[in-house]
Parts: C-alpha cells; sequence; structure tokens
C-alpha cells in the first residue's frame, strides 16, 4: 500500500530525529520487538507541529464522525491540543477538546477533567497502544458520561502490540467496544525500505551542507533528499537492493545532490540541453518522463504524445531550446528525484530487475551496464554497498 505525503514525511522525521528506532527492545508489555516509538522525544514545536499535521491529515483520511477530541495523560495531552489547533487553522474544524490528570484534583474546579465537558462523539488521540490499558481508561471515562458516547482513537503508531490475547491490542480494543482504531503509521507499511538523513550524510558526506556549493539553487542536503528518496521508495515499491542501485547511481551522476542540471561534458563544464534530474537523464529520458505524467505532458509547450518512447522521442529532433523547456518541467522536488526510480521501472528489462532483486554487485552491474549503459564505477559500487546495509 502506497503511503500517503503525510506518513512519509511523519516517518522520516521521526527517524531522522530518533523517535523511531530499530533494535532490540523489551517493551511494558514484556514483549521483546525489533523497533521502538518514543513520543516523549517529540519534543520541539517543529516536532510537534509536524505530528499535529499528521494527526489531522489521518483523522480526516479516516472519515470517522466525531464532536470532540479527548487526550489521556500525559503524551495525549499536548497531541490533542496541537491537533485541535491545526484542525482549526489548516482545515477549517473547529472542535472541543478535553484531557484527563492521573489524579483527581480535591480543590478548585476538582475532578479529573480539563477542558470541556464530554459531550457527543469522542475521538481519544495517543501516541501508541501496546497493553491497551491507557485506551480502556479512557474509554471508561467517557462512558460516565451521559451525553458522551466513545467515537474511535488515533494513534501515532500501530505496534501491532499483542494485547491480553492472541489478538493485537488494536484488534482487542476494536472488537470489545466496537469501533475503529486508526494510526498515522502501521509499522507492517514500513518494510519498504528507507534511509534516514544521518545515514544518507554518513554515506555520501557532501550531503551535509551546500554552503560552498557552485550551484546552490541546484544542491540538496541529505534532510531534503532522505524526505524525497523515502517519497520514491514507497511510490514505486523499490526493494532495498533496488533502492540501492538507483540512489547509488544518482550519487555519482549528481555528485551527491550537487547538481540537478548536467553543467558538464566529457570532462569540461559544458551543458549537454534537456539533461538533468537527480540521475542525469539524457533529453529524451526526461521528455519521455513528462510523456508518461499528465500533469507534466499537459503543461508542456512542445506537444508530446502520451508515454512516447526515448527513441521516438529522438526522432522529433526537438530543438535545444525545446529540450530545456522540456526539462524545466521536472526539476522541482517532486520530479527530480523520482526520475530515476521512473526510469528503472519502466526502461529497464524484467531480467535485470530479477538479478537486481536478487542482491550482489552481478545485479549492480546488470543495472548499470544493460539498463543504464555502461561499466559500473568503482565509487557506484562504493555506495551500493553502503546503501544496502542501512535499507
Amino acid at each position: 500500500m502506497s503511503l500517503q505525503q503525510y506518513q512519509t514525511e511523519f516517518i522520516t522525521t521521526c527517524l531522522n530525529n530518533k523517535i523511531l528506532k530499530f533494535g532490540e527492545y523489551t517493551l511494558k508489555s514484556g514483549r521483546t520487538s525489533p523497533y521502538f516509538f518514543n513520543a516523549g522525544d517529540l519534543s520541539t514545536g517543529e516536532l510537534v507541529l509536524m505530528t499535529a499535521r499528521a494527526y489531522a491529515s489521518a483523522i480526516l483520511a479516516s472519515g470517522v464522525e466525531f464532536d470532540m477530541l479527548f487526550g489521556p495523560a500525559y503524551k495525549g495531552i499536548p497531541l490533542v491540543a496541537a491537533t485541535a489547533l491545526i484542525l482549526q487553522s489548516e482545515h477549517g474544524i473547529n472542535v472541543p477538546f478535553a484531557f484527563d490528570r492521573k489524579e483527581a484534583k480535591t480543590h478548585g474546579e476538582g475532578g479529573s477533567i480539563i477542558g470541556a465537558p464530554f459531550k457527543g462523539k469522542v475521538l481519544v488521540l495517543d501516541d501508541v497502544i501496546t497493553g491497551g490499558t491507557s485506551i480502556r481508561h479512557s474509554i471508561n471515562l467517557i462512558k460516565q458520561a451521559d451525553a458522551a458516547q466513545f467515537a474511535g482513537v488515533v494513534v501515532s503508531v500501530d505496534r501491532q502490540e499483542k494485547g491480553q490475547s492472541d489478538k493485537s491490542a488494536i484488534q482487542e480494543v476494536e472488537s470489545d467496544y466496537g469501533v475503529k482504531v486508526f494510526s498515522v503509521i502501521a509499522l507492517g507499511v514500513t518494510a519498504v525500505s528507507a534511509i534516514t538523513s544521518q545515514q544518507l550524510q554518513d554515506i555520501a558526506p557532501k550531503t551535509s551542507s551546500c554552503d560552498d556549493a557552485k550551484y546552490a539553487e541546484e544542491c540538496a542536503t541529505s534532510d531534503v533528499a532522505s524526505k524525497q528518496l523515502n517519497a520514491a521508495i514507497d511510490d514505486h515499491q523499490t526493494s532495498a537492493d533496488e533502492s540501492a542501485a538507483i540512489i547509488a547511481w544518482q550519487l555519482n551522476e549528481s555528485l551527491e545532490y550537487r547538481y540537478n542540471i548536467n553543467h558538464f561534458s566529457n570532462g569540461q563544464e559544458k551543458h549537454n540541453p534537456g539533461q538533468g534530474s537527480r540521475c542525469m537523464a539524457n533529453s529524451q529520458f526526461i521528455a519521455a518522463y513528462v510523456s508518461a505524467h499528465d500533469d507534466l505532458r499537459t503543461q508542456s509547450s512542445v506537444e508530446l504524445e502520451a508515454n512516447a518512447t526515448p527513441s521516438s522521442i529522438t526522432a522529433l529532433n526537438l530543438s535545444d531550446q525545446d529540450k530545456e523547456k522540456i526539462l524545466d518541467l521536472v526539476l522541482d522536488d517532486a520530479h527530480s528525484w523520482d526520475v530515476a526510480f521512473w526510469f528503472y521501472d519502466s526502461q529497464c528489462s524484467d531480467s535485470v530487475k530479477q538479478q537486481l532483486q536478487s542482491g550482489g554487485h552481478s545485479g549492480l552491474d546488470a543495472f548499470m551496464q544493460q539498463c543504464v549503459g555502461g561499466p559500473t564505477p568503482q565509487k557506484i559500487y562504493d555506495y551500493y554497498d553502503k546503501l544496502v546495509e542501512v535499507l
């Protein structure tokens, strides 16, 4: 299943900030898990803003009906407040919210609930469901209010953790209370390879900064690159070995994402018209990419038939000016990183793909020699080996 943009951004940001970690962890339930998500590390305004936007998007995407939000103490408190703010400010949905105290207050306003009184369909926001204890406590609070009904739960990550039976904790809640539990992401869908900003920077050190880049407007740091690469990986569902080969090719061609346009030809600073993107695809492939995407083809001032082949593009004998106009259409982040993945999907044979999916340098050689064309430079071997280790 392809991830939505908000999900990709959420995963990438959590990985880059070590909020989502992979290793061996013993959870509160006593179970050993290969990953750990710590919402307590969402500790800056930027991270809370990103998370609230992801929650708001997940809520709207779910279609769940709700009249107010509730965040159980403690991690649910900033989540519910920030999400309510985003729903109002960015989506025009103004809903009341509340949260609770761990211990009821016996003075002042008293009680354990702070904020709006429970009324209507109450949607609970929490960080994760492990054993389901916190969610059950929230449901019981809501049930005590005569005017309120439990609408469902939204969590950041479905850890697919076992509850009190053979069902997962989320499945238990859904079964016991007859409602849905929604998540921004389920860890089961993160099986598609992904790379963090720091991992990319370790592999390609030049991505740490663009301060000394000759063409600064084309340069991309690892923060930008990792997000775009993960989006392309998810969109094309490439395996770790396939992704490693494509990214290694990009890194080599763009000098570690310093360039988005080809400024050099045969070792000299001489632009080859129409050649660019993060893999420095030749003009006929850039035009074929545009022709394969209706949103770009309809913008092109050069008439291109849908899904034109590179050879048919070559036969058009486009002028250098036309090649440059077509290239301009793909230089934005939404397309420039995607060109290499499209190239692999559409231009490489099934035989090459099977060899690459099997892993190893022989598969990489098949990709470079039979699909890209030409021998495999040592630099690409080096990038590939390091990328396979982290993807």
